[in-house]
């Protein structure tokens, strides 16, 4: 007996994925009933300890850096205005980042993916995607799954989620959906009259540049 449970958890580990290491970046287009689009793009980093994301923001406002360090706790912010860079660093909390427990969600405990397959497949940057389809009161989901990374849409929007008050609606939604795998393509259509979104993930690579997670020449402030 002790044999068998000894092959049986290796067996488990040895299928089991391992977590997402690497970057790729994360278009989103929302296209409101007037027919006006807005384009947002985040670059996304991950390392056994640290993830960085890169927001590239609308003109008129500077892009912006945020580093999650899990050895130190620590969550740090970096900007240039007017040539002067600055950044914060913020305590790696629920108060500071409340996306933080999602971060951290085992994609395992969500379990109601297989429930909305349409048995649909294609071929997507070279991955493998699953087509999935869903819907609540508020939109109408279209889902382009790929099971190869041990990674979901719920952490990845957790990284958005920084800030004392942030809301945290995106995140209680695919919560709520269940979905465990990572959606390469998605398309979520309105039925109250807001924007409908398209989010895509691409440009994924297995390496991580160093200076990523440099903070070098920037004036930095700690924030209680």
């Amino acid at each position: 007996m002790i044999k068998i449970l000894i092959f049986i958890l290796l067996t488990l580990s040895a299928n089991a994925a391992d977590p997402f290491m690497g970057s790729f970046d994360l278009h989103a287009t929302l296209t409101y009933k007037n027919d006006r689009k807005s384009r947002d793009t985040i670059n996304y980093y991950f390392t056994d300890t640290k993830t960085a994301i890169y927001i590239h923001t609308p003109s008129n406002q500077p892009d912006m850096k945020m580093i999650f360090d899990f050895v130190d706790s620590t969550i740090t912010s970096l900007f240039e205005v007017n040539g002067k860079k600055s950044g914060f660093i913020l305590p790696m909390d629920e108060k500071h980042w409340p996306g933080l427990p999602e971060s951290k969600s085992n994609t395992s405990t969500l379990t109601q993916q297989e429930s909305f397959y349409t048995g649909e497949t294609k071929v997507i940057d070279g991955l493998e995607c699953k087509e999935a389809k869903l819907e609540d009161d508020n939109y109408e989901v279209t889902l382009w799954l790929y099971e190869g990374y041990e990674l979901s849409m719920l952490q990845v929007l957790s990284y958005q989620s920084v800030g004392k008050g942030k809301s945290k609606k995106e995140l209680e939604m695919f919560e709520k959906f269940g979905i465990n795998s990572l959606p390469i393509e998605m398309e979520l259509i309105s039925k109250t009259g807001k924007a409908d979104v398209i989010i895509k993930l691409v440009n994924f690579q297995e390496n991580v540049p160093d200076d990523i997670f440099s903070t070098e020449r920037h004036n930095l402030s700690k924030v209680d």
